[in-house]
């Protein structure tokens, strides 16, 4: 008798652990693709320090890296969140 109330309950936590992965999943290739773009915005930055460029352009920089930084951040964060819910 009692099996047969586990049972639903596990097929649930199956279920919600199976979503939890791929979440991670996601979110790990999503911190990829930000740290690839980090990498090639701080070549582009090191590139533009040789040439002349207005104090405009260097603002809209430095907004674009510290978007992609702080989109970073939050990713990690949150693999870091699921990845503490993740059963051992």
């Amino acid at each position: 008798m009692a099996d047969d109330a586990v049972l639903p309950i596990l097929r649930t936590i199956q279920t919600d652990l199976a979503a939890v992965k791929r979440q991670g999943a996601s979110h790990a290739r999503l911190l990829e693709e930000l740290m690839t773009e980090v990498r090639m915005v701080k070549a582009a930055v090191n590139d533009i320090a040789d040439l002349k460029v207005s104090p405009g352009e260097i603002g809209a920089l430095h907004y674009d890296v510290n978007r992609v930084k702080q989109g970073l951040a939050d990713l990690q964060t949150r693999v870091e969140e699921l990845e503490s819910q993740r059963p051992d």
